[in-house]
């Protein structure tokens, strides 16, 4: 699944963008935490939440990911382990976070991922977790995406989550409409062709961004969901 493993230099402009702006909203959340950061591929994602988080724990099945993790994104409170999502090493209540960005529809097993997610939560965590809204990426109910097992709709995913969680938050990222769309491709094809690189963590207010805010499943649909969800119903 490398194709699939966001690494900064390497993915396009875009969707590095995008998974940077998610690990922007997560930060405010883990402040002073103990995090799990699960499927954290490269690590640049575990290295944000560090910056503001007490420690936090990487793990991805892939041994690779977590080699380059450990050589690229390593610092004093961040520790790697290579680790299987649906059977996670750590003990019952260990983190305070658990963040999770587009894995879900990576896992045929999704529903003991987020057993294991929740059952790795404090009383009182929070788990923060996204995935593509599939009212847009697969309209016609047939996922492009080779790579993913299974995509969620709005309601299908909320449904889920409710037999793990009794509060969720639901929120959006990169709203679609043809215009919009127009311009973000256009604006990276420009830099691509020009050369210019966008720098992983300095960004002025002028680049183009993809903040998370409220997600819109109407005609203008939001491309993925991000939601933050607490009250873990233990099992």
């Amino acid at each position: 699944m490398i194709e699939e493993r966001v690494t900064p230099g390497i993915s396009p402009a875009e969707v590095m963008q995008e998974h940077i702006d998610r690990y922007e909203f997560a930060k405010k959340y883990v402040s002073g935490k103990s995090v799990l950061d699960v499927a954290c591929g490269s690590g640049y994602g575990s290295f944000m939440l560090a910056e503001t988080a007490t420690s936090v724990s990487g793990v991805d099945i892939s041994a690779d990911a977590i080699e380059y993790a450990k050589t690229n994104y390593s610092a004093s409170n961040i520790q790697y382990y290579q680790d299987n999502a649906t059977h996670l090493l750590f003990y019952d209540d260990s983190f305070d976070v658990v963040v999770s960005f587009e894995t879900i529809e990576h896992i045929k097993d999704y529903k003991t991922f987020l057993s294991e997610c929740r059952r790795v939560l404090k009383p009182g965590g929070i788990f923060i977790c996204s995935t593509p809204n599939s009212l847009v990426s697969s309209p016609d109910g047939n996922i492009e995406n080779p790579y993913h097992v299974i995509e969620f709709s709005y309601e299908e995913f909320n449904s889920t989550l409710q037999d793990h969680f009794s509060s969720i938050e639901v929120h959006g990222q990169h709203d679609i409409n043809s215009f919009k769309e127009l311009v973000f491709k256009s604006y990276f094809w420009i830099k691509g062709k020009l050369g210019i690189k966008r720098a992983l963590f300095c960004r002025d207010n002028s680049e183009i961004s993809f903040p998370v805010c409220d997600f819109k499943n109407g005609f203008v649909n939001s491309a993925y969901m991000i939601v933050v969800c607490k009250g873990a119903v233990k099992c």
